[in-house]
């Protein structure tokens, strides 16, 4: 199994570095897509990269009536599991898709909005798969992508390739982040709008940094002796920092509006 395929076969591994963000991100969500005004009553949206589905889940009473949503990931595992969290009500309807946003197996002007959260670097030919969605918008659809800045999470980071190395393969998000995404988007789309918001992690569980960093490669094949280094490199900035590891995390949307 290629190690993508490892990292999305369920959301375990997705849940290890969620519950950073769960845990120790700031009360109250500093932005969220359900608040953003940009679903309509009945509109008709692809999740593309769905993952577990929990936008969806956590969002229902937020959310316009009636929107018809279809769940689609590469991974039939996850798109079992968000069928299952997202659940019937209070949608008009809701079908999962196993697809590649490389090769979307839908029809041209199909959906009102699709929505590809922290997914699009992932893909292999990130200029194909935003074609590919641009093809399956209604005219004047609209494409609700987020993803990290170039530079988020970057002191947990550094710490992470001073004792790991660099990783084998890119899962982060400089390849489609806030900065690197926007140009591409441009080709595809008339309009793009890009917001940022920053905001500051206060880490108090070692445990924590550790599940993450050891979720995906390098940490993941690392053994147990380079795992505990980081361990120790990390007990060493902590007790230095009162106790605390402060993360920068920079993330947002961007909202590319009627395609080309």
């Amino acid at each position: 199994m290629s190690q993508m395929h490892n990292q999305y076969r369920d959301s375990s591994k997705l849940m290890a570095r969620a519950m950073l963000h769960i845990k120790y991100g700031p009360q109250g969500k500093p932005w969220s897509l359900a608040g953003t005004g940009l679903f309509k009553a009945d509109d008709r949206v692809l999740d593309i990269g769905c993952g577990p589905g929990r936008f969806w889940a956590a969002n229902a009473a937020a959310l316009p009536p009636g929107l018809d949503l279809t769940l689609a990931d590469q991974s039939p595992g996850l798109v079992e599991e968000a069928l299952k969290n997202v659940g019937t009500s209070p949608w008009r309807h809701v079908a999962g898709k196993v697809a590649d946003v490389c090769a979307l197996p839908f029809e041209a002007a199909t959906f009102d909005v699709v929505t590809a959260m922290h997914m699009l670097y992932h893909a292999p030919d990130k200029d194909r798969a935003v074609a590919e969605i641009a093809r399956v918008l209604r005219p004047r659809g609209t494409l609700l992508a987020t993803t990290n800045g170039a530079t988020s999470m970057q002191e947990m980071n550094a710490l992470a390739l001073e004792v790991f190395g660099p990783s084998p393969q890119d899962l982060g998000s400089g390849s489609f982040s806030l900065e690197s995404g926007a140009p591409i988007l441009r080709r595809h789309f008339r309009a793009v709008e890009v917001t940022t918001k920053t905001d500051i992690l206060l880490v108090t569980g070692a445990e924590d940094i550790v599940n993450y960093v050891t979720s995906f490669p390098p940490g993941e094949d690392a053994d147990a002796a380079t795992v505990r280094k980081f361990e120790e490199r990390l007990a060493e900035k902590m007790s230095a920092q009162n106790g605390t590891f402060p993360i920068t995390r920079i993330a947002g949307y961007m909202v590319a509006a009627d395609p080309v």
